[in-house]
């Protein structure tokens, strides 16, 4: 499917839809390992009237009745396929509990400056509200055998009804946890419940080197053996420079 610069309008009484863009796609493209591709730039402003027609099915009748009579507007903007989207926006938050070998404000630091040639990246403290002592206590548990204990519905919640809308988030993205158990059963809960709340979820598949998984607990035993070499391949020029110049 090949539209460049299409427009479709509908008109109902005073109410009018535009939808206006470029797409390029096949089909494959939805398809995993289908090795197609999507491009797609499109703006568009659903009428009220439109709206609750196309998704009449979908929305419950109570919500429908209360739906305000403003145009939803969207703007839609992706390159890539199922197993691989590029996005115009991504929200990259660090854990702000100071709870970890290095410090909370230095983590900032690095990853801003590791992301610092990619504008559209934007870089937020998790804060007091997201995988915190508050919202999720039980993240941070060592002990294996309480894994099945890990509540983490009210971080999910805060996440999809507050984060999500106010930065426009509509995908979130997550490693693969080879290595934590708490953080795998997180991402099993996410993968459940966000969906359900319109948010689709991504797992990436874990970066290797040498055979084993790059981890944060791979790099602090290097680091225990000053081995900067093998570090140079695990992190960013940046963090390599701040560990030698702290702890070389």
């Amino acid at each position: 499917v090949a539209l460049q610069q299409f427009h479709i309008s509908t008109a109902t009484g005073e109410e009018k839809s535009l939808i206006r863009g470029n797409l390029q796609m096949d089909f494959d493209a939805f398809s995993p390992k289908g090795g197609g591709s999507m491009a797609a730039n499109i703006r568009a402003s659903l009428a009220h009237t439109d709206l609750l027609s196309i998704a009449r099915d979908f929305i419950p009748k109570d919500l429908a009745k209360a739906y305000p009579t403003l145009p939803l507007n969207a703007h839609i903007a992706a390159r890539g396929n199922i197993d691989s989207i590029s996005v115009d926006t991504l929200h990259l938050f660090v854990l702000s509990e100071d709870k970890s070998f290095f410090p909370a404000a230095d983590r900032m630091m690095l990853v801003k400056q590791g992301v610092a040639d990619l504008k559209n990246v934007i870089v937020h403290p998790t804060g007091d509200y997201l995988i915190s002592a508050a919202t999720f206590p039980t993240y941070f548990i060592k002990d294996k055998d309480r894994i099945p204990e890990i509540r983490c519905q009210l971080d999910l919640e805060v996440f999809a009804n507050h984060f999500a809308p106010a930065l426009g988030i509509t995908r979130r993205f997550v490693g693969t946890e080879p290595l934590s158990p708490v953080t795998d059963a997180y991402n099993r809960q996410m993968m459940d419940f966000l969906p359900k709340k319109g948010i689709e979820v991504t797992l990436v598949e874990r970066k290797t080197m040498d055979g084993g998984p790059i981890s944060a607990s791979r790099v602090r035993a290097l680091l225990e053996e000053r081995k900067w070499e093998e570090l140079s391949h695990l992190v960013p020029a940046t963090t390599l420079a701040y560990l030698q110049e702290r702890f070389a």
